[in-house]
């Protein structure tokens, strides 16, 4: 991993080399960061340009929000074109340690295609993002229970000897009846930790009412779409998200206008909506995913809604998640800001507080998941855990039918 940290305006007062040159709290823990983790790391100078940690520097007084557009658009190119010759890496990852000026002239200046980039300080304050930086590379719970999280998933993928992909369900591979999946996307690694090859995108589960009939597998398959390719987003709210951020990443925001209005598909809308369906059936089709099995009954306080729940809350925050999605996400298209700002293609629970005893009931299910225990013969989420948590109507996704009403959620 490249790592590049932004110079700041607080800077000590005589030449030094560009490491102990710039002196802000924000950059002190950026450096500690990089120095950590990164294979190699560069200081991005508004004056200088790319610049080695060792070089050194004088004091100096420019700030980058003072050059013209040309002028960003030149300085960006000359980073890159530098960091090229830096490197030998065709394939790198290159975290920027940045605020939202630095980054946003970087990533819409030319550059290699192959290089992927994260923005972990993207719409954060000066605040979050030492926050940010102080709970990555500390001993914090959040962080070794992430680890944890993802440990357990890891179990689950060995048990099954790959992580499989949507569209090789369900004939390679038995679903169970009842149970939590977990979503994940190419290219989206892991930031904290690097323990499977892809972050979780999605969490998700199915019958919690009373009395409902779905299974695992009628979820998944709703996602999927159909055997000929299309699929119906107003049986699946992961498709809803996802068609919109694929029309918006088609600059057709007018296109598909009965896209999620109403919950009731016809043969008209069905063939209106007919290409944005096949698009998100194609994406959907290359995410891998992983499921724990837990056969309880059918309620809103069922322990894998109490998984779900938790599961989405460790991931994204109410601080906003540890591990940050690439710059060529879909999800940054998609119009909802709790989407973008979670990392998930997760609208509700992004902001709830996980309960920390989560990871013994999901650890539970895991291990008999796998074959090592028998499944519990009656729930072990925490009692009364549900009535802090009310769920929220998803239906109020879908814009009525009369007047196109925006999302409320």
């Amino acid at each position: 991993m490249i790592v590049l940290v932004s110079c700041t305006r607080t800077k000590a007062n005589h030449a030094a080399p560009a490491s102990d040159l710039y002196t802000s709290p924000l950059f002190l823990e950026a450096k500690r960061y990089a120095n950590s983790r990164a294979s190699s790391w560069f200081i991005i100078s508004a004056k200088h340009g790319l610049v080695l940690p060792e070089q050194v520097l004088d004091p100096y007084d420019l700030p980058l929000a003072s050059l013209s557009s040309p002028e960003r658009k030149k300085w960006a190119e000359g980073v890159w074109a530098s960091l090229h010759r830096q490197i030998n890496d065709k394939e790198a990852e290159i975290t920027l340690l940045m605020d939202d000026t630095y980054a946003d002239a970087l990533v819409s200046a030319a550059r290699p295609k192959a290089w992927c980039l994260v923005r972990p300080f993207r719409s954060r304050s000066k605040e979050a993002c030492i926050g940010w930086l102080s709970d990555v590379l500390g001993d914090t719970a959040r962080r070794s229970i992430l680890m944890e999280f993802y440990a357990q998933l890891k179990r689950l993928g060995d048990f099954l000897g790959e992580i499989p992909r949507l569209n090789q369900l369900p004939l390679q591979y038995k679903v169970p009846m009842r149970g939590v999946y977990f979503f994940f996307e190419d290219g989206q690694t892991r930031t904290v930790e690097r323990c499977l090859c892809a972050r979780v995108v999605r969490v998700g589960t199915h019958a919690v009412s009373a009395n409902s009939e779905a299974t695992l597998w009628s979820r998944l398959k709703a996602h999927k779409g159909t055997t000929t390719g299309v699929g119906n987003h107003r049986t699946s709210i992961f498709r809803l998200h996802v068609g919109k951020a694929i029309r918006e990443s088609m600059n057709r925001t007018g296109s598909f206008p009965t896209w999620g209005v109403g919950q009731i598909s016809t043969p008209q809308l069905s063939a209106a909506e007919a290409e944005l369906e096949s698009r998100v059936s194609a994406h959907l089709a290359r995410m891998q995913l992983l499921w724990v099995a837990i056969p309880d009954e059918p309620s809103a306080g069922s322990d894998r809604a109490y998984i779900e729940q938790n599961a989405i809350a460790l991931l994204a925050g109410p601080s906003g998640p540890f591990d940050i999605p690439t710059e060529d996400w879909l999800g940054w298209k998609s119009p909802h800001e709790a989407i973008r700002s979670s990392g998930l293609w997760n609208v509700n629970y992004v902001r709830n507080t996980y309960d920390t005893r989560f990871m013994e009931v999901f650890t539970r299910y895991v291990d008999s998941t796998v074959g090592m225990l028998p499944f519990p013969n009656s729930s072990i989420a925490p009692k009364g855990w549900h009535h802090s948590h009310p769920d929220p109507n998803q239906m109020t996704l879908f814009q009525r039918q009369e007047g196109h009403d925006e999302d409320r959620q």
